[in-house]
């Protein structure tokens, strides 16, 4: 019963520090890996602000540790798949993060889009400082008007999967831990 707590508590943490501080933290990887460049044809332009936000998770994802990977490969030019991969010295756990991300056309479908998955098992958070809420400000200039992050914890793994708005963007997150 005691290693359930555990799993739970440090669930718990590993979700506080991403939504609150940006998953940050140290990493003892001796090589700093760069963005992947793109399987994409050269002459495919991808959309500016989804483009954007991509390289500002990049930049807020590597602030005060270094990525062990960090892997882009753009579906078409309004979605794109990132993976990443780091040590998590706090919580001695190694940190792997597959993140599909898309721009829709409008807010609207959006929403649309995010009430058509099923979120059986998710519970919705309201927290308007997550990393997303300030990329998106940081590249529009004005916090989202839609916010929405549905977080589904599962404790063997452990793992926890996101459904998150973003105005027009949304991010389909699975976060997995190891021991290091």
């Amino acid at each position: 019963m005691r290693g359930v707590y555990l799993v739970i508590l440090v669930a718990l943490a590993l979700s506080g520090s991403v939504l609150i501080a940006g998953c940050t933290a140290p990493n003892t990887a001796k090589t700093s890996p760069s963005p992947s460049p793109s399987p994409s044809p050269a002459a495919e332009q991808h959309d500016p602000l989804l483009q954007n936000y991509v390289n500002s998770l990049h930049v807020a994802l590597g602030q005060g540790t270094k990525l062990n990977g960090w892997q882009v490969n753009w579906k078409n030019n309004s979605a794109v798949n990132v993976q990443v991969q780091k040590e998590d010295a706090v919580l001695n756990r190694n940190v792997t993060e597959n993140q599909t991300i898309t721009r829709f056309s409008s807010i609207d479908e959006a929403t649309r889009y995010v009430d058509s998955l099923n979120r059986t098992g998710y519970v919705i958070t309201t927290n308007v400082t997550s990393v997303e809420t300030k990329l998106y400000q940081g590249i529009t200039g004005a916090p989202p008007t839609v916010y929405r992050d549905y977080v589904q914890i599962k404790l063997l793994g452990p793992t926890y999967n996101n459904i998150k708005q973003i105005n027009d963007i949304v991010v389909l997150q699975s976060v997995s831990l190891a021991k290091t």
